[in-house]
Protein backbone atom coordinates (compact mmCIF):
# COMPACT_ATOMS: atom_id res chain seq x y z
CA UNK A 1 0.00 0.00 0.00
CA UNK A 2 3.08 2.32 0.72
CA UNK A 3 4.38 2.03 -2.53
CA UNK A 4 0.87 2.84 -4.34
CA UNK A 5 0.57 6.19 -2.80
CA UNK A 6 4.10 6.69 -3.32
CA UNK A 7 3.32 6.07 -6.57
CA UNK A 8 0.17 8.42 -7.05
CA UNK A 9 2.19 10.85 -5.55
CA UNK A 10 4.98 10.64 -8.05
CA UNK A 11 2.66 11.38 -10.70
CA UNK A 12 0.54 13.48 -9.27
CA UNK A 13 3.57 15.63 -9.18
CA UNK A 14 4.69 15.25 -12.68
CA UNK A 15 1.41 16.20 -14.16
CA UNK A 16 1.24 19.37 -11.86
CA UNK A 17 4.21 20.59 -13.64
CA UNK A 18 3.74 19.33 -17.12
CA UNK A 19 1.39 20.64 -19.95
CA UNK A 20 -2.02 18.61 -20.25
CA UNK A 21 -1.23 16.09 -22.95
CA UNK A 22 2.48 15.90 -22.87
CA UNK A 23 3.98 12.82 -24.06
CA UNK A 24 6.75 11.13 -21.77
CA UNK A 25 9.41 9.08 -22.66
CA UNK A 26 10.14 6.06 -20.18
CA UNK A 27 13.46 5.16 -20.05
CA UNK A 28 14.14 2.20 -20.19
CA UNK A 29 12.40 0.94 -22.95
CA UNK A 30 10.59 -1.95 -22.45
CA UNK A 31 8.76 -4.11 -25.01
CA UNK A 32 4.98 -4.86 -23.86
CA UNK A 33 4.03 -8.28 -24.17
CA UNK A 34 7.86 -9.45 -24.50
CA UNK A 35 8.88 -12.87 -25.10
CA UNK A 36 8.45 -14.19 -21.09
CA UNK A 37 11.44 -13.62 -19.69
CA UNK A 38 9.89 -12.66 -16.27
CA UNK A 39 11.73 -11.37 -13.50
CA UNK A 40 10.02 -10.91 -10.17
CA UNK A 41 10.78 -7.30 -8.72
CA UNK A 42 11.65 -6.73 -5.15
CA UNK A 43 8.14 -5.08 -4.89
CA UNK A 44 6.87 -8.06 -5.92
CA UNK A 45 5.49 -7.47 -9.31
CA UNK A 46 7.21 -7.76 -12.95
CA UNK A 47 9.44 -5.29 -13.56
CA UNK A 48 8.28 -4.84 -17.28
CA UNK A 49 5.17 -3.46 -15.44
CA UNK A 50 6.25 -1.10 -12.95
CA UNK A 51 6.14 1.35 -16.41
CA UNK A 52 2.82 1.41 -16.43
CA UNK A 53 2.17 3.68 -13.28
CA UNK A 54 2.34 6.46 -15.35
CA UNK A 55 -0.63 4.93 -17.09
CA UNK A 56 -2.40 3.92 -13.87
CA UNK A 57 -2.05 7.36 -11.77
CA UNK A 58 -2.15 9.81 -15.00
CA UNK A 59 -5.30 11.74 -16.16
CA UNK A 60 -4.00 13.74 -18.65
CA UNK A 61 -0.70 12.88 -19.95
CA UNK A 62 0.86 10.15 -22.48
CA UNK A 63 3.32 7.89 -21.62
CA UNK A 64 5.98 5.58 -24.27
CA UNK A 65 4.87 2.24 -22.73
CA UNK A 66 3.77 -0.49 -24.23
CA UNK A 67 5.04 -0.58 -27.88
CA UNK A 68 4.20 -4.33 -28.58
CA UNK A 69 7.22 -6.48 -29.77
CA UNK A 70 7.83 -6.63 -33.51
CA UNK A 71 6.02 -3.04 -34.22
CA UNK A 72 8.51 -0.85 -36.03
CA UNK A 73 8.43 1.92 -33.23
CA UNK A 74 10.27 -0.86 -30.89
CA UNK A 75 13.11 -0.48 -33.16
CA UNK A 76 13.26 2.86 -33.17
CA UNK A 77 13.07 2.93 -29.48
CA UNK A 78 16.00 0.36 -29.69
CA UNK A 79 17.81 2.68 -31.78
CA UNK A 80 16.92 5.86 -29.63
CA UNK A 81 18.32 4.13 -26.37
CA UNK A 82 21.71 3.01 -27.74
CA UNK A 83 22.25 7.34 -28.61
CA UNK A 84 24.30 9.07 -25.92
CA UNK A 85 22.60 11.36 -23.73
CA UNK A 86 22.26 14.40 -25.66
CA UNK A 87 20.90 12.98 -28.60
CA UNK A 88 18.76 11.07 -27.37
CA UNK A 89 17.29 14.56 -25.88
CA UNK A 90 17.49 15.52 -29.60
CA UNK A 91 15.40 13.15 -31.02
CA UNK A 92 12.90 12.23 -28.15
CA UNK A 93 12.26 16.39 -28.12
CA UNK A 94 11.81 16.45 -32.10
CA UNK A 95 9.65 12.97 -31.79
CA UNK A 96 6.91 15.13 -29.04
CA UNK A 97 8.44 13.78 -25.58
CA UNK A 98 8.97 16.61 -23.39
CA UNK A 99 8.96 14.59 -20.54
CA UNK A 100 11.35 11.77 -19.28
CA UNK A 101 10.74 9.70 -16.99
CA UNK A 102 13.77 7.04 -15.92
CA UNK A 103 13.55 4.14 -13.78
CA UNK A 104 17.31 3.76 -13.15
CA UNK A 105 16.41 0.19 -11.03
CA UNK A 106 15.17 -1.49 -14.39
CA UNK A 107 18.31 0.07 -16.60
CA UNK A 108 20.09 -2.54 -14.55
CA UNK A 109 23.10 -0.81 -14.27
CA UNK A 110 23.42 1.60 -11.54
CA UNK A 111 27.13 3.00 -12.56
CA UNK A 112 25.46 3.89 -16.30
CA UNK A 113 21.94 4.88 -14.70
CA UNK A 114 23.77 7.73 -12.74
CA UNK A 115 25.69 8.46 -15.44
CA UNK A 116 22.68 8.81 -17.53
CA UNK A 117 21.13 11.27 -14.25
CA UNK A 118 24.29 13.20 -14.34
CA UNK A 119 24.07 13.73 -18.00
CA UNK A 120 20.95 14.55 -17.68
CA UNK A 121 21.48 17.22 -15.02
CA UNK A 122 24.31 18.76 -16.76
CA UNK A 123 22.81 19.32 -20.05
CA UNK A 124 19.12 20.71 -18.49
CA UNK A 125 20.63 22.66 -15.56
CA UNK A 126 18.42 21.18 -13.43
CA UNK A 127 17.74 18.33 -10.27
CA UNK A 128 15.15 15.62 -11.41
CA UNK A 129 11.48 15.02 -9.92
CA UNK A 130 13.14 11.99 -7.68
CA UNK A 131 10.53 8.83 -6.43
CA UNK A 132 10.34 8.54 -2.87
CA UNK A 133 11.32 4.98 -3.73
CA UNK A 134 14.62 6.92 -5.35
CA UNK A 135 15.01 4.83 -8.21
CA UNK A 136 12.52 6.54 -10.39
CA UNK A 137 13.64 10.18 -11.59
CA UNK A 138 11.90 12.79 -14.00
CA UNK A 139 12.78 15.69 -15.89
CA UNK A 140 10.93 18.26 -17.41
CA UNK A 141 11.88 19.12 -21.35
CA UNK A 142 9.85 21.53 -22.01
CA UNK A 143 12.74 24.38 -21.92
CA UNK A 144 14.91 22.00 -23.90
CA UNK A 145 16.68 23.29 -27.10
CA UNK A 146 17.35 21.40 -29.78
CA UNK A 147 20.42 21.30 -31.36
CA UNK A 148 19.61 23.14 -35.32
CA UNK A 149 22.12 20.92 -37.13
CA UNK A 150 20.63 17.31 -35.57
CA UNK A 151 19.17 14.89 -37.83
CA UNK A 152 16.43 13.11 -36.48
CA UNK A 153 16.27 9.21 -37.51
CA UNK A 154 13.02 10.60 -38.11
CA UNK A 155 12.82 12.84 -40.57
CA UNK A 156 8.92 13.63 -41.00
CA UNK A 157 8.50 14.44 -37.35
CA UNK A 158 4.87 16.69 -37.08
Amino acid sequence: MELYIQDKKFIGNIENIMPSESSIYQLPTIPFMDNGNHVMSKYGFYDHYKNFIGYIFSKKLKWSYGAEIGRVENEWYKKVNEMDTHNLLNEIYYAGFYGLYIDKGLIGNEELADKIEEDLKDILKQEPLAHENGSIIFFDLTNFKTDKEYKPIINDYK
